[in-house]
């Protein structure tokens, strides 16, 4: 019996993007940007059914209907004509349906714990709606001040009992505003807190939402702090353990209980590693992560052709060899890979390393989905400058320390991802968060 709808708006022509296609349909870091809203609404745990609100052409097309094995339904000439095509298909097909979560597929931030939130949510409330607070200074176009405190901006998501849809929405309002066409004591409770909540509304929108998309920050004591016992009694394979990072982490697995094999480069050079290297060098020891936090650069003085190889191969080749290995030892393994912030922006001088850290950021991207199906869950930190000797050689003792990470800001970030069960993440770290 299907009691909770979702509804994706899908059927804007994009005027403000002026676009060939219109925007929902545009790709965004390879996927159509309304599937981002498919995908949240399909691993919601409290949703039982989900229709997208196309235009005309989609709806002859049947593109993201066959692609997506969603239901589509035809638009309207506006938002509202659309929404309550929706409401009067739902009330027609799904008689039982009680509760519907609309949204916007422009908006391609949501995620599935927000619209189970929010389901959740409206059994105290007769509406529950996504607001952002403005923070810029606010007047009217006569310079009138006003204050901004009795004011948001009122966004998709948002989630209502669906009697109220019927007896109080109209398509021929001029309010845009789904939430404003209840009655006024309606008791309406406003999420201030999804932030980054993107509309893809002008051309530069899509190229921001690429990049925002993708942000995963990790503050310190933020993350669950249980991850420590986990760890008790496992087993670790740490790569770059002889300086740096790399033997702070040896030292505080140490402390933790965790069984390691730590080679050195005469043990297994990374410069010419194979995965069999790996296996012949662990033997019977299959550890539960393994941790690449190894690292090789050269300045553009060096010689960018000649130092092309021992780069990328110490940098990036070698993670590759790695995530292959994890694949052989058939169990779960979390992998910590380490890349840069200068993967962000190619870093003046150090470009063969800016390079190679890109590339590990997109082996993460690329790969992490694929191999979580074999067990292994790939993340990567990406941290600033880090207080250690490779900092110094780089720099050549040129540095200001109190701009450098403590190896500590990063040990916190190693215990988590050394157990998490997430993959894909590209954690960035920066000094003061």
């Amino acid at each position: 019996m299907v009691k909770n709808m979702g509804v994706i708006l899908a059927g804007g022509v994009g005027t403000r993007f002026n676009g060939d296609i219109p925007k929902q349909y545009m790709k965004l870091n390879g996927k159509e940007i309304i599937a981002y809203s498919i995908d949240a609404f399909k691993s919601s745990k409290l949703l039982d059914e989900l229709i997208c609100v196309v235009n005309e052409a989609e709806y002859q097309e049947k593109n993201i209907q066959t692609k997506y094995n969603v239901i589509c339904i035809k638009g309207g000439k506006s938002r509202n004509e659309s929404l309550y095509n929706a409401i009067i298909f739902i009330n027609k097909y799904y008689p039982n349906c009680e509760k519907v979560l609309i949204h916007e597929a422009a908006r391609p931030f949501i995620k599935s714990e927000i619209i189970d939130k929010y389901l959740m949510l409206l059994d105290d409330y007769d509406a529950v709606v996504t607001a952002s607070k403005i923070t810029d200074s606010l007047g009217t176009i006569n310079g009138q001040h006003v204050d901004r405190n009795n004011y948001c901006l009122i966004q998709a998501p948002e989630a209502f009992w669906i009697r109220d849809l019927l007896e109080h929405f109209s398509p021929n309002s001029d309010i845009t505003g789904t939430v404003h066409q209840l009655p006024y004591q309606s008791n309406v409770y406003y999420n201030f807190d999804f932030k980054y909540n993107l509309k893809i509304t002008y051309p530069e929108d899509l190229f921001v939402a690429e990049q925002l998309i993708k942000l995963k920050y990790y503050r310190r004591h933020i993350e669950d702090r249980d991850k420590v016992d986990k760890l008790v009694n496992k087993k670790a394979l740490i790569f770059g353990a002889t300086g740096g990072i790399g033997s702070e982490i040896v030292k505080m697995f140490q402390k933790m209980g965790v069984k390691m094999l730590a080679p050195s480069s005469k043990q297994l050079d990374l410069e010419i590693v194979s995965v069999k290297d790996v296996l012949n060098y662990c033997k019977d020891f299959k550890p539960d992560i393994i941790i690449n936090a190894a690292a090789y650069s050269a300045t553009d003085d060096d010689g960018l052709v000649n130092m092309f190889d021992k780069v990328f191969k110490i940098n990036l080749k070698s993670n590759l060899i790695l995530i292959e290995f994890a694949k052989l030892l058939n169990k779960r393994v979390n992998l910590v890979l380490f890349s840069s912030s200068s993967s962000t922006k190619g870093r003046e001088n150090l470009t063969l390393y800016s390079a190679a850290k890109v590339g590990v950021n997109s082996i993460v991207e690329s790969l992490a989905e694929k191999m979580s199906k074999h067990g292994v869950y790939i993340n990567a930190i990406v941290p600033e400058k880090i207080n250690t000797p490779m900092i110094q050689k780089l720099h050549k003792g040129k540095v200001i320390y109190k701009e450098l990470l403590s190896v500590e800001d990063i040990l916190d970030a190693v215990i988590y991802y050394s157990s998490a069960d997430t993959f894909g993440e590209l954690a960035h770290i920066r000094r003061g968060l």
